[in-house]
Formats: structure tokens, sequence, C-alpha cells
């Protein structure tokens, strides 16, 4: 869980502590971010002086989620200062215990701390690890204060046209080498007639699939305009087209994300907004050509996309989570039974079981 802590200072800063950490390790993680002995601070929660020597853990004391506690550094009656110089040994033995509540799982929970030397290569290690994990949580939460759209999904770019005057909704991709087409398309467009198998190959992107060849050239058209286009023809595609780099160049096309369209000569395409892009269009990947191998060689290739990882994880869930994991992806939005799906696919990482969620939800 996350505690918000206010020092007498007015520094403030959050910590994540795990559910079953004691006071005692509570105190060791202050003394730590203070820089003062655990015997000078005074730890207060709901109008409580907590004691350090408190076995109980937070959970049990009362703390939840993003409560408060104020922390007060007492005054040296002999007029010195109050952090005085930082204690390596307690820093070190304060990490030991703090680390293994910030991240059971983590290497550093396995460290022995017998040794308490600031040079030794595992305390320096845990306490590196300690501070990336730190700037981590200081950067999400940055994130998700002053760049929140970075967390929502990306609407792809595709357009309404024509081939051959029938109605296609071409996917806009400039990281596309070829423009392709689909074979199901080309069927609709009734230009299956020109496909020249000499140029047949292997299509490489996420698992592989054989195009058929190419048509070297027919109409495509936007509003008025007509521009003459080239086609690699693929056998199994689930969307009509994909207008790549190659035309895109050729026609001097503008992609004008502030005008939100694309512009080719005197012809204007504006992009379709996310209602109005088919359902089975949304979760298309980036599809890389390779040319030059025989089709009699093609073997499908593990798909290790999100798709995958997600129908491996459909079995019976056994394994435990952290309450706290499930509770923080609930609250991105993502339902109990997939968040645990995800996580036996990810083996219990809550940020690639994120990124798993994320992706099949929104198909980024």
């Amino acid at each position: 869980m996350y505690i918000t802590v206010c020092f007498g200072d007015n520094n403030i800063l959050q910590l994540e502590l795990s559910v079953n950490s004691n006071i005692e390790e509570l105190f060791n993680v202050l003394s730590l971010e203070a820089s003062t002995p655990e015997d000078k601070l005074e730890v207060w929660f709901e109008g409580t002086l907590l004691q350090k020597e408190d076995k109980r853990t937070i959970q049990e004391v009362g703390m939840k989620e993003n409560d408060f506690l104020f922390v007060k550094v007492r005054q040296e009656p002999s007029g010195y200062p109050e952090a005085g110089p930082f204690n390596w040994s307690v820093a070190s033995q304060s990490q030991g215990r703090s680390t293994t509540g910030v991240n059971p799982s983590g290497a550093s929970s396995q460290v022995s701390w017998k040794n308490n030397n600031l040079y030794d290569t595992q305390v320096q290690k845990a306490l590196e690890e300690y501070i990336r994990q730190k700037n981590i949580a200081e950067n999400l939460e940055a994130a998700l204060e002053y760049n929140p759209e970075a967390f929502g999904s990306v609407v792809m770019l595709y357009i309404s046209a024509k081939v051959n005057n029938v109605e296609v909704t071409a996917f806009v991709d400039s990281g596309a080498q070829h423009t392709i087409i689909s074979k199901q398309c080309a069927e609709r467009c009734r230009i299956m007639h020109l496909i020249d198998s000499r140029f047949g190959g292997i299509a490489k992107g996420v698992g592989t699939a054989r195009f058929l060849g190419r048509i070297h050239i027919s109409m495509f058209s936007i509003g008025e305009q007509y521009f003459p286009v080239s086609f690699l023809v693929i056998e199994d595609l689930s969307f009509d087209m994909l207008f790549g780099l190659d035309m895109l160049r050729r026609h001097r096309a503008v992609i004008d994300l502030e005008q939100n369209c694309l512009k080719m000569g005197e012809a204007v395409a504006y992009f379709l907004a996310e209602k109005d892009i088919p359902e089975a269009f949304r979760l298309n990947r980036d599809i890389g050509v390779e040319r030059g191998e025989s089709s009699r060689d093609l073997r499908r290739q593990p798909h290790v996309g999100s798709r995958r990882l997600w129908d491996d994880a459909n079995n019976t869930i056994s394994q435990p989570f952290s309450e706290d994991a499930i509770q923080r992806l609930i609250s991105l939005g993502f339902g109990r039974d997939e968040i645990l799906t995800a996580l036996v696919a990810c083996d219990g990482n809550e940020e690639q079981a994120a990124n798993l969620l994320a992706a099949h939800k929104y198909g980024f």
C-alpha cells in the first residue's frame, strides 16, 4: 500500500509498504528517508504517537491506502542540528528491512544484512534498487498527474477510399515498407486476375503469412482523385488494405495530424473516428515483408504477441497473488478475473500484466 508522509520541514513523500510490514520496519524506512536515527523520530498517525518497539503490522494499527503520517524530528538538548551525521549502519539495516517491504519478490530481499558495510556489493545493489523503485514510483505519479493521456489507447489511422471503384477501409502506416491488400479485398475489388505470382514470398510480422504475389498497378481513389498504386496480396490478412511507405512517398502524401487527415495532391481524406473503424481492424499489428523464400518453406512461427499470452493464460488459477497488486490493477479499469489471468501469464509481474491487459483491451 502507499502511505503519504509529511516531515516537520514540510517535505512530503509517498512510501510503498507491504501490509505485513510492522511498525519497527516503518521506523527503519523513515529513518533512512530523514537521515536521522530512529530514536529521534516522532511518528504520528491519526493523533496517536507510534512507538518503534510496537510489533503490530501497519494494517493492524489501522493504516489504509493513502493514509497520512506526520514525522517530527526531536530537538537535540545541546542545540546541535536535528538530523546529525548520517548513520550508514542504520541506513543499511533499514534498507534491508524496507526493501523486503517494498518488493517482497525482489532479489534484494535475499540479501544478508549481518555485515552492515556500506561498501559491500550487495548492500550497494540493494540501495540502488530501492532508489530505482522510488524514482519509478515518482515518475508514474508525475505521469498520472501531468500526462494522463499516455495511459489511454491510440486510435490508428484509417481512411475511407476506393480500389477499382470499390469502397475499402485503408490502414495508413508510414512504418510499413510496402502497400498490402488482403486476398478477400482483392477478390471483392475484382483485381485477383492481375496477381503476378512470381513475386510471391513470406510476410513476417506477428507470426508469418504467405503473400500470393504482386498486382503491379491498380487505381486507388480518394474522393474524385485517382492514383496508380501497386499491391502485395496477402493470403491471411484481417483488414482490407495497408497503405504503406512506398505509395506514400510515391504520391508525396502528407499525414497531417493537426488537421487529422491524409493529403495526397489536392485530395484530402480525413482519418476515421474510432467508432467508424470496423472492430476486426483494431487489433492488427504492423507487417514487414521478406521476399525471396519459397512458399513451400512456409512455417508458422510461434505468436509471441499479447493474443498468444492471453490464450495460454486461460487455465485454472491456483497461484496466489498480492491483493494490493490486484487492487491497483482494478483501479486501472480491469476486471478481477482478467487480472488474475494476466498475472498467471506474466508469472506474477504486475507491470507486465498491466501492459498485457492494456494491449488486450485497447489494441496497442
